[in-house]
């Protein structure tokens, strides 16, 4: 499986990487917006693990734009933010679910896999 990491700091990339080092995939990074557009179009992953706080464009009109590119774009959303506002916004965006950045390892990996198995996951705690 390929996996696109989109966050604006290496130390969460970093941090994914190493969590995610037992499964079978080909992970690639971005830290901007605008680096997330190209690595997707050169890249082709199966899932895109992205942050909203990004320099260069919003995760909102990134996920926006990549929907366009590819309707069957699998996006998962991984943020400090947990209001029902953000979660709201990501998924009429087009991502295919949500999950904040204080969920445990095992949540977000649950969370991977529930998108890469079928088409949405949303994290039962943001209210």
């Amino acid at each position: 499986m390929k996996l696109l990491v989109v966050d604006d700091h290496p130390i969460v990339r970093s941090a994914l990487r190493r969590l995610l080092a037992g499964r079978a995939m080909d992970i690639r990074e971005a830290a901007s917006g605008p680096e997330a557009l190209d690595a997707f179009r050169e890249f082709g992953p199966d899932l895109v693990l992205m942050d909203l706080n990004l320099p260069g464009m919003s995760g909102f009109e990134v996920i926006r734009r990549l929907k366009t590119e590819n309707a069957h774009a699998r996006i998962l959303v991984l943020s400090m933010h947990d209001s029902p506002r953000s979660m709201s916004r990501a998924l009429h965006a087009g991502a295919g679910g949500y999950i904040t950045k204080d969920a445990p390892p095992d949540r977000i990996l649950a969370a991977l896999d529930a998108l890469a198995r079928g088409p949405a996951y949303q994290e039962e705690r943001v209210t």
